[in-house]
């Protein structure tokens, strides 16, 4: 799947899933408190990145 920016993240929980757009922008203004994941997606451009995990309080 092409994209038009190097890099594409997602960040996750149980009830939440949210991705940036094809400008690698993302939409998270209303962000509930709790623990997710930030997963960047992998490129043949740079070295894969694990997974983060943050804690929104």
């Amino acid at each position: 799947m092409p994209h038009s920016c190097d890099s594409l993240f997602s960040v996750s929980s149980s009830n939440v899933h949210r991705v940036t757009d094809a400008n690698g922008v993302i939409d998270i203004a209303d962000l509930q408190p709790g623990t997710y994941t930030v997963t960047e997606d992998e490129s043949e451009l740079y070295a894969p990145q694990p997974p983060q995990t943050v804690t929104v309080s």
